[in-house]
This record gives C-alpha cells, sequence and structure tokens, in this order.
C-alpha cells in the first residue's frame, strides 16, 4: 500500500478509497478541470491476506482520507509482521484503525495503534467517480520509455515553461517539446513500441504523423511519480489536441503467502487523465 500512496502523494492532499467485496480502488479526483484525475484498481488478494467487508450499501465502504497520513502509516506497516486494519467510530468520528505487529532480531513483539481520521462517503458522492470516464479513440498510443528518465526532463523543464507538448506517432515515436519566446527545446524518444489495442487499426499511411496534446508540466511531473509503482509498462494514449491519458500496468503480487503458495493476483492498473490546453 505504500508504493500506491506514494503515487498518489503528488496529485492531492487527499485519497479516495472504495472497497468492494473483490477490489480495492485509490482515487484523486476532483470538480475543478485542473489537476491530474487518478484511478488506481486492485485486487484485494493484492494488498490483504484476509479480507472482510460488509456495510448496508450493497457491501461497499466509500471514504477520503489524508495522503500524507496514509503514507506514514504504511511507513510503519512496511516493517511489520503482521498488520491489522480496520473501520471504527470513536466519539462520532470514523476512524481506519490500524493494529501494527512488530518483530525484533530477538523473536519478541510490539504491537501498536495508529489511528487515521476519515471521512465517509455516500454511494450517490462516488457514482460520477467511480470509473474513470471513456474518451474519445485515440490517434497514437505508445509505450513509454523509462519514467525516471522523463521524470528528469519534466523537472528540468518546470523552469522553463508552464507548458510543454507530448507527441507521438503510430511508429514508435515520441517527443516532449517546449516553444517558448525564451527556448525552444525538443527531446525525442525513437524506437519505442506501439502496443495492440482491441478495436483499434492504424492506417499505415499515417504511422509517421504525430499527433500532440499540450499539457502542464506540473501535471507531467506530478503523474511521473508513479513511478514509485515500478510499473511493468506505461502507455500514453493522445487524441489531437484534445485529450491525453496514461494507462500504468504494474505488478503488486509481493509478500502474499496462502498455504505457503503464492495468491494469483491480477495486474494492478493506473489510468490518469490530464487536462490538455489550447494556446
Amino acid at each position: 500500500m505504500l508504493k500506491i500512496a506514494l503515487a498518489m502523494e503528488k496529485l492531492g492532499p487527499t485519497c479516495i478509497l472504495c472497497m468492494t467485496t473483490d477490489s480495492i480502488m485509490f482515487i484523486n479526483s476532483h470538480d475543478q478541470d485542473a489537476g491530474v484525475h487518478a484511478w488506481i484498481k486492485t485486487d484485494v488478494n493484492t494488498l490483504f491476506s484476509g479480507y472482510r467487508i460488509a456495510s448496508s450499501s450493497n457491501n461497499e465502504i466509500y471514504f477520503s482520507v489524508l495522503t500524507d497520513s496514509l503514507i506514514r502509516v504504511a511507513r510503519v506497516a512496511q516493517q511489520a509482521a503482521e498488520t491489522r486494519i480496520c473501520l471504527t467510530v470513536s466519539h462520532g468520528q470514523p476512524l481506519l484503525e490500524w493494529r501494527i505487529t512488530l518483530e525484533n532480531r530477538v523473536g519478541s513483539t510490539n504491537v501498536s495503534s495508529h489511528e487515521l481520521e476519515i471521512q465517509l462517503l455516500t454511494s450517490e458522492r462516488m457514482q460520477p467517480l467511480m470509473e474513470p470516464p471513456v474518451l474519445p479513440s485515440p490517434q497514437a498510443y505508445i509505450l513509454l520509455p523509462s519514467l525516471q528518465s522523463m521524470k528528469h526532463l519534466a523537472d528540468r523543464a518546470k523552469s522553463l515553461s508552464k507548458f510543454l507538448t507530448v507527441s507521438a506517432n503510430m511508429n514508435g515515436q515520441l517527443k516532449l517539446v517546449i516553444d517558448t519566446e525564451l527556448a525552444q527545446v525538443d527531446a525525442q524518444f525513437n524506437r519505442l513500441e506501439n502496443p495492440r489495442l482491441d478495436g483499434h487499426h492504424p492506417s499505415e499511411q499515417n504511422r509517421t504523423q504525430f499527433v500532440s496534446a499540450r499539457i502542464a508540466t506540473d501535471d507531467l511531473v506530478h503523474f511521473l511519480h508513479c513511478h514509485h509503482l515500478d510499473p511493468q509498462n506505461v502507455i500514453c494514449a493522445i487524441t489531437d489536441q484534445m485529450y491525453i491519458a496514461f494507462y500504468v500496468y504494474v505488478n503488486l503480487n509481493i509478500h502474499i503467502q496462502a498455504d505457503d503458495h503464492p495468491i494469483e493476483t491480477q495486474s494492478t492498473i493506473m489510468t490518469c487523465h490530464l487536462p490538455v490546453y489550447h494556446y
């Protein structure tokens, strides 16, 4: 859970959790168009070896929590021999209680309790946030290079311009472009992979044609913070001058054991939508 919390850290001060019987969704979404909107969906077996949920809302629970608080307690739990998390109420305040068992070198244990204040959310409030909106068919989709290398470029770009243009084609090429009165910078990646997407059949004649989206440099930097997830693949999808989305595929299937056998879990997927700006 620490990796997920760190990936959400730069996207906003609070994180929404949607817990169902078989999945957990971490959401950063807001009413304003500005800023990154992100959804991370993972199987419950990815995070928990034992899991039980019950509620009057179809056995689903929704709440928001301060991301910094989640990171702080998740760091402690990272070293734990066992962590138990339960939803409680104290003096009318909903809490997420973490009981963390730490074991020292000689085998003795120490149990500590950490309480995070949360705000419960209604199903009506959650309905428009539950799933990423469906975007128009992308004209280009490409596997990104190392997120660390892109983050290095994006960090440097912040000092040059508030905006940059991301361009890609179906010929394995990706460009990051800054064009201002004071600076013109063009960083290009070649020989990248264009994955196959169901229902999409790019024309051979248009494979070298670039499509572009102008985004806030800060938004790209904040998105690239998802390198904490150690993703297997990251796909960038662009509809020219209209939409840009990133799909981050992660395998978090670690430390989870059942009867001495690993539990098979599905890949965790992070979806990010960045607002597009025009000149």
